[in-house]
């Protein structure tokens, strides 16, 4: 792991440098540990939204700023609404994309964890909620009668 001024935080393993997610899945697979199968899924989950949020917010951008450019009067509004439109969500773009570091950061934590021994793996959770109580074990207690006198 080494920091670059211009990409941030970059990952490597004997040498070889890592940068997509399928490197890193092959890489945390064999481990079968479900927390970091689960931070790498969400760091792809995070990662193709915030894609798809700046993709949206370039092309928006890019229509305010020619709509601005080629219209005149009344018209000009909507297309400044375009673009703070597009800017706000080149905004939520990069809130997504920081949120898949954050998983990829945590996920390679935990697989150098596991590299030194320090971590176990953890059993995997519950996929339903219900699951976690045991309803039929359960017994409503005898409701208590009055005393009588």
């Amino acid at each position: 792991m080494r920091a670059d001024p211009l990409l941030g935080v970059l990952y490597s393993r004997d040498g070889e440098d890592l940068y997509t997610r399928e490197q890193f899945k092959t890489l945390i697979d064999p481990l079968r540990d479900h927390e970091a199968d689960r931070l790498i899924q969400a760091e792809g989950n995070a990662a193709g939204m915030g894609e798809i949020f700046h993709w949206i917010g370039i092309a928006a951008v890019v229509t305010g700023v020619v709509g601005v450019l080629r219209t005149t009067g009344d018209q000009r509004d909507i297309f400044w609404g375009v673009g703070a439109g597009g800017v706000f969500s080149f905004s939520l773009g990069n809130i997504f994309a920081a949120d898949a570091k954050a998983d990829r950061f945590n996920a390679v934590q935990r697989y150098n964890r596991f590299a030194h021994g320090e971590e176990e793996i953890l059993p995997k959770p519950a996929e339903d909620e219900k699951t976690l109580l045991n309803m039929d074990s359960l017994t409503m207690p005898a409701t208590p009668t009055p005393a009588s006198k």
